[in-house]
This record gives structure tokens, C-alpha cells and sequence, in this order.
């Protein structure tokens, strides 16, 4: 990852769409990430981020965070627990495949859009929208 280039490639605008299209097939909820802040271990920065956002308070515990570290060149994909038995790590493990070699190609925006479009395909099938779903967490990138 080229952290400078990735910290500005990156654009709010596109992600929130690919969100909000991802809120339109699933009561599923997912965020986005970006911190500039040096961490060691991605996948436990992910989770204090999660929980600082309250991502473990939805109604039916649905939500994925993609969390984006550029300075440590880390990255951590995480779901709540209303996941667990309707998912496989194989799944996660190739959206990960995927965002690192998206990002190692530069295609930072188009790659985290693919992966959220990927997400909602995968969560609609266990959490399909349904009529009275509200939006209960903002869909625009964190930036830390």
C-alpha cells in the first residue's frame, strides 16, 4: 500500500454509495474504517473500533466493519456475531485476498467498492432487506 496515496484515493463519496446500494438487498450493516493511526495488530484495532462505534448494538447483531490502516499497511475485515454458523472463514479469507491485492494494484476505491458490493450479495442471503429496516449506523467512512 502506498499509505499517502491510499489516505487520498480513497473517496467518501463512492463508498457511501456502494454502502447505502449495500443497505437497499440486506438489513445488514457495514462500515468503513480508515485510520491513520500506527497499530501492530490489525485485527484487534478493528475491534476496539468496532465497539468505540457501537457496530455490536444493531437489532439483529449484522454488521461487518472493513477496517484500513495505510501507515502499518494492515487491513482487518470483522462481522458481529449474528454471523456466527451462516458464514465461512473461506469467504472473509477471499475478500481479503482480494482487498490486498486491490490495494497493491492501487485500485483503492474501486477495490473497497467491490468488496462492500461482495458483502452485500453474501449478507442478503442470511439478513435480506426487509420493509421497516431502518439505517442504524451512518453509512460515510470514518477517517481516525
Amino acid at each position: 500500500m502506498k499509505t499517502q496515496k491510499l489516505l487520498f484515493e480513497i473517496h467518501d463519496a463512492e463508498i457511501t454509495s456502494a454502502i447505502q446500494a449495500l443497505e437497499q438487498k440486506t438489513s445488514g450493516e457495514l462500515r468503513v474504517f480508515i485510520t491513520s493511526q500506527p497499530i501492530d495488530d490489525a485485527l484487534a484495532a478493528a475491534w476496539k473500533a468496532f465497539a468505540r462505534l457501537g457496530m455490536h448494538r444493531t437489532t439483529r447483531r449484522n454488521s461487518v466493519l472493513i477496517f484500513v490502516a495505510p501507515e502499518a499497511q494492515k487491513f482487518a475485515l470483522i462481522h458481529d456475531e449474528g454471523y456466527a454458523g451462516k458464514t465461512t472463514p473461506a469467504f472473509w479469507q477471499a475478500l481479503a485476498t482480494q482487498l490486498h491485492q486491490g490495494f497493491q494494484s492501487g485500485q483503492y476505491t474501486q477495490t473497497l467498492v467491490q468488496i462492500i458490493a461482495q458483502c452485500a450479495d453474501h449478507m442478503a442471503q442470511f439478513f435480506p432487506h426487509q420493509p421497516g429496516d431502518t439505517n442504524e449506523l451512518p453509512d460515510t467512512p470514518i477517517r481516525e
